[in-house]
């Protein structure tokens, strides 16, 4: 997932602030927050609320990052409607998991 990517290599700003709230993208696209990896522990599958949610509590990258990425995570959810894996629907759901037994 290109968000965990931006995260793991220190550039999340310039993703989501220059990209997603500054207006490179408008009104009318539309950006799935909640496209679904199987990156989790032991290949579950998680949004990147859920991967956001595992760098702050284990603070992966120092208290500072946690801090800034602790306002990030704040405005996905306002901005984006960003959910974790077990807030979507079961449909939703449901989904993902036949998109995995397809593979």
């Amino acid at each position: 997932n290109y968000m965990q990517y931006a995260f793991d290599k220190g550039v999340q700003n310039s993703l989501f602030y220059d990209l997603f709230f500054d207006g490179l993208y408008d009104d009318e696209e539309y950006i799935d927050v909640n496209a679904v990896s199987y990156t989790g522990p032991n290949n579950t599958p998680e949004t990147v609320l859920d991967y956001i949610d595992n760098i702050i509590k284990t603070n992966k990258y120092g208290s500072a990052f946690t801090k800034e990425i602790k306002r990030l995570r704040e405005e996905l959810v306002a901005d984006f409607e960003a959910k974790k894996f077990k807030q979507l629907s079961k449909i939703e759901q449901h989904r993902y998991y036949q998109q995995l037994a397809s593979k």
